[in-house]
């Protein structure tokens, strides 16, 4: 009997390994591009590590996006081509807008956004364009809560999409997205009773995150896309036949 379930395991490694179900490169455990983190680390990035919010924008950058899209940041790590003062000028209303890429204008110009055209179609207005690629809405909220306020705004316009309801229940982005080599982890609300509790982001460094195995096991019992063993292998592993079937359930 022994004899017979080490032949049939035999052969089934051999034909998972030449028929392939699942794509070698899509089986787990998933690559982990550590490596990225070190430009972020060197603050040679458009993003920065947040220990608060997990990530915010590089003050004083310049990039080039998209082809003739110029993506500026200000001082405060804001989408603007000039610093605010704390206090909008005398018969100025200030609003200020948080959320994802899309309140940014990630894909245009600032003269194309959303934000200049507001300014542009009720004079006497400042629009401070505090938009963030990737956020949810819980980093907005609490990004309001930390920079906004400062800067006094009579009004805070908080931008999402249904998309984004995935982005609350996650607290390690390459969990939502494996094939990213954005790997940085947020803070994140949970159900309490009938309010919210905050997990605040557990990472104090970007060099925390460069352990793939620290990020699993401290980011992944509150993530809802975690999966175990995602970027890290275990003995078993070595199996094609196991990484197929632990890839299937994922």
């Amino acid at each position: 009997m022994v004899v017979g379930l080490v032949v049939a395991f035999v052969l089934a490694e051999v034909g998972v390994r030449l028929l392939e179900p699942i794509p070698a490169g899509r089986l787990l455990p998933f690559y982990y591009p550590a490596s990225a983190l070190e430009r972020i680390a060197a603050h040679q990035s458009f993003f920065r590590f947040d220990a608060t919010l997990g990530w915010s924008l590089t003050p004083n950058m310049v990039r080039r996006g998209l082809p003739d899209i110029i993506l500026r940041t200000s001082r405060d790590g804001l989408r603007a081509n000039h610093p605010y003062a704390p206090e909008p000028p005398a018969g100025v209303r200030r609003l200020a807008a948080f959320g994802d890429s899309f309140v940014r204008c990630y894909e245009v110009n600032s003269a194309d956004c959303w934000t200049t055209g507001l300014e542009q179609a009720w004079p006497g207005t400042q629009v401070l364009n505090f938009g963030m690629p990737v956020y949810g809405p819980d980093q907005a909220w609490l990004r309001y809560r930390r920079d906004g306020r400062e800067f006094h705004p009579c009004g805070v316009l908080i931008g999402y999409m249904i998309e984004n309801i995935q982005r609350v229940v996650n607290r390690f982005r390459a969990f939502y997205q494996p094939s990213t080599d954005f790997l940085l982890g947020k803070p994140r609300f949970v159900l309490d009773g009938d309010g919210l509790r905050l997990l605040p982001n557990p990472a104090s460094s970007p060099w925390q995150l460069e352990d793939p195995r620290w990020v699993e096991e401290t980011f992944g019992p509150q993530d809802a896309w975690y999966f175990p063993g995602m970027f890290v292998a275990n003995p078993l592993d070595v199996s094609h036949v196991v990484r197929v079937a632990r890839t299937a359930a994922y």
